[in-house]
């Protein structure tokens, strides 16, 4: 099974084309892995220029759900997105 969850971190102030400053957006993916037992990878990969402030791709190692919480966690540490707002999709 394949989870991914899309997160984005955005400021509040807007540039010439109404998008948001900073615009930061990241997909999380976690599949289980018949080589790592009753565990799953969760890999984080930037989709936006803003969001290159991570390992491309970073690892995560724990079931499926924690996995995608504990890559969650890691963005929200980030310096650079603290103080910013947060959506999530699935």
């Amino acid at each position: 099974m394949i989870l991914t969850k899309r997160i984005t971190f955005y400021g509040n102030e807007n540039d010439a084309y109404g998008l948001p400053i900073p615009w930061k957006s990241y997909m999380i993916f976690s599949s289980s892995s018949s080589a790592i037992h009753n565990k799953s990878v969760a890999s984080i990969l930037p989709i936006t220029i803003d969001a290159r402030d991570v390992a491309n791709p970073y690892h995560i190692f724990d079931n499926d759900q924690a996995a995608i919480e504990k890559a969650l966690a890691y963005l929200k540490q980030l310096p650079s997105n603290k103080g910013l707002n947060l959506e999530e999709m699935e």
